[in-house]
């Protein structure tokens, strides 16, 4: 046993050594590329007819004011350096209007956004009129920019109602999802 972990300790030393010396060599042999301010300040080359460029996000991370897992997660001292949370985030829940004219600032043409499920659904069965209003808002006013919208309907958050049957592993977890894609593709 003594020997193969030698063998292994060995083996694990020259691989790590062999690594080292590609990114070396890789470092030397393809300098960094520099731009000059006049060619950066160059208009970019046209995308090919249907290329979509564009940004995307998370809605915990960007909306503010959500009530998800992750927001009691958040809520445990200790489990986050300094006690931050998402509360406020970039204020995107605000700042949707703003946030589009950014997106047609930098020539985006799509945005994938995540639907907050929680948002929409805050108890089960009940839906949130004002904010599925809010993101039908949101798509027409990409619509209007030229931005293609992409929804995500699952971002890694929960509705409590839903993280507290077990989440994803609750046996009704694909029911309950169903029903909620099922409203957010009737509304948007």
């Amino acid at each position: 046993m003594k020997r193969l972990l030698r063998v292994l300790g060995w083996l694990l030393v020259v691989v790590v050594a062999l690594w080292l010396g590609v990114c070396a060599y890789l470092s030397l042999s393809h300098p960094r590329l520099a731009f000059t301010a006049e060619e950066l300040a160059r208009p970019a080359a046209p995308l090919p007819k249907g290329f979509l460029w564009g940004t995307a996000t998370s809605s915990h991370q960007i909306e503010g004011g959500t009530t998800n897992d992750w927001t009691r997660f958040e809520a445990q001292p200790g489990t986050i350096e300094g006690g931050d949370t998402s509360a406020v985030a970039a204020d995107h829940w605000n700042r949707m209007a703003e946030d589009v004219a950014l997106m047609k600032a930098i020539r985006a043409n799509a945005y994938r956004f995540s639907i907050e499920w929680s948002r929409v659904e805050p108890q089960e069965g009940t839906w949130n009129e004002e904010a599925w209003t809010r993101y039908g808002d949101l798509v027409r006013q990409l619509r209007e920019a030229g931005i293609t919208p992409a929804a995500t309907l699952l971002h890694f958050c929960l509705p409590l109602w839903m993280a507290d049957r077990g989440g994803i592993t609750a046996p009704d977890f694909p029911d309950r999802f169903a029903r909620f894609a099922a409203e957010a593709g009737r509304r948007l």
